[in-house]
């Protein structure tokens, strides 16, 4: 259980630096007035933040699992 936790720990830590990533890109889109065509918008975006919490929930629950089965 405690591997299992950790990859979807993982997971989300990989879509919380995706978001980040696609806000500073979309930044610099704003800022310098180009089109990268690289970052999300609108419900993409969210759906990345929905994904990397959902994940961090299932690890959150996994881990806590494992630790009540210890004891």
């Amino acid at each position: 259980m405690f591997r299992r936790s950790r990859t979807y720990l993982i997971l989300s830590t990989i879509c919380i630096i995706w978001f980040a990533m696609n806000t500073v890109i979309g930044k610099i889109e704003v800022a310098y007035r180009i089109d990268t065509n690289l970052n999300l918008d609108g419900v993409l975006e969210f759906v990345l933040l929905l994904v990397s919490v959902i994940f961090f929930v299932i690890s959150t629950l996994l881990r806590e699992k494992s630790e009540t089965n210890n004891q």
